[in-house]
């Protein structure tokens, strides 16, 4: 079989599944330490305390079923054996092997500048390991910290915002948006990747800009709708309270928890981007499953508050978002010139 996961991400009452919803995986003895949440294409599993996540193949996620619904190892061996017509004996070493992972701590790559820890007040904001502003545990006010660096910039700010916004339920993506027809395109991706002007461009072709690099969503059912002006109520929150923030006073989240309540639009299509090596002026596309989708949608949340609770509903409502919204990998171009040139071509 092959490795349960394909590599380790980290973001960042029990049920039991139903098709697709989410549902917890592994009996109490493994203490409910995993969620599992199926898509199209496949299946991602959640370590619930580590905030670690994982793309399955459809061995190891049937395994995980059976395990969520403590069937015996024997009846789930018997039933891998009878679905992908291999040995008795290979379909315990599979289940074996998933066992053994389990009990692994994969190595994670990558540096976050921007960290929270928990401690007796809530959540201490750090950034590059000096402490920047305190977050109350019911995410509600924030006080800047003694001696913070930066205390006159809104950034502070701006970095609390999106993860009191998902302590509250709220979804954010690490995401820009234009209109497109009735609704929103959204391009996901990491800082650097060109999200803001790859939006400011398609707003030049009469689709407006309706986010630059915060982007929330919202639910109308099944349907993922995108906040029209929510960035925009996030950053003038953060602007009006600046002066406060930076004279140690403490700043309430109230307002800016009014930000997720402005008007919706359907969020129509999901674009991951990337860069292009090629040198013509073409924005290359590559439809994703929805559990390719639902990995870099976690990827492109913010979840650092460190919260088993924040961690499974990000995994349900991303799990919403992918299995609701056509969504494609996008290579672009590089250089300004030659990407105004992709994008004014594009139809």
């Amino acid at each position: 079989m092959d490795r349960l996961w394909e590599h380790p991400h980290s973001m960042i009452d029990r049920s039991i599944a139903v098709k697709d919803k989410l549902c917890w995986c592994l009996p109490s003895v493994y203490g409910e330490r995993y969620a599992l949440a199926a898509c199209e294409g496949g299946s991602v599993l959640l370590d619930v305390e580590g905030g670690t996540f994982f793309q399955l193949n459809s061995v190891a996620a049937a395994i995980c079923r059976g395990l969520a619904r403590d069937e015996p190892v024997a009846d789930i061996a018997h039933a891998l054996a009878g679905t992908y017509h291999i040995p008795l004996d290979q379909a315990a070493r599979d289940i074996a092997s998933v066992l053994d992972q389990f009990g692994q701590t994969p190595a994670l790559t990558g540096h976050n500048p921007i960290r929270f820890e928990a401690d007796a007040g809530g959540y201490l904001l750090r950034w590059h390991g000096q402490d920047v502003c305190q977050l109350n545990a019911q995410g509600t006010s924030l006080i800047r910290r003694p001696g913070a660096a930066i205390a006159e910039s809104p950034l502070p700010l701006m970095w609390t915002a999106p993860h009191v916004l998902v302590l509250h339920g709220r979804l954010v993506l690490h995401a820009s948006a234009v209109r497109h027809g009735d609704g929103a395109l959204a391009f996901c991706g990491p800082s650097g990747v060109g999200k803001t002007t790859l939006a400011h461009l398609f707003g030049k072709r009469e689709q407006s800009v309706l986010a630059e690099d915060l982007l929330l969503i919202a639910f109308d059912g099944t349907t993922p709708e995108v906040i029209l002006g929510g960035e925009a109520g996030v950053r003038g929150w953060a602007e009006r309270h600046i002066a406060q923030f930076a004279a140690g006073g403490p700043v309430s989240t109230d307002d800016l928890l009014r930000a997720s309540d402005g008007v919706r639009v359907p969020l129509r299509e999901l674009w991951f981007l990337g860069r292009s090596d090629a040198p013509d002026s073409v924005i290359r596309h590559k439809p994703l499953l929805g559990v390719e989708a639902l990995v870099l949608l976690l990827q492109n949340s913010f979840a650092e508050l460190g919260q088993r609770a924040v961690w499974t509903e990000l995994l349900e409502a991303n799990r919403r978002v992918a299995n609701a919204t056509p969504a494609q990998r996008a290579w672009c171009p590089k250089g300004l010139e030659v990407l105004r040139e992709a994008v004014a071509a594009y139809r």
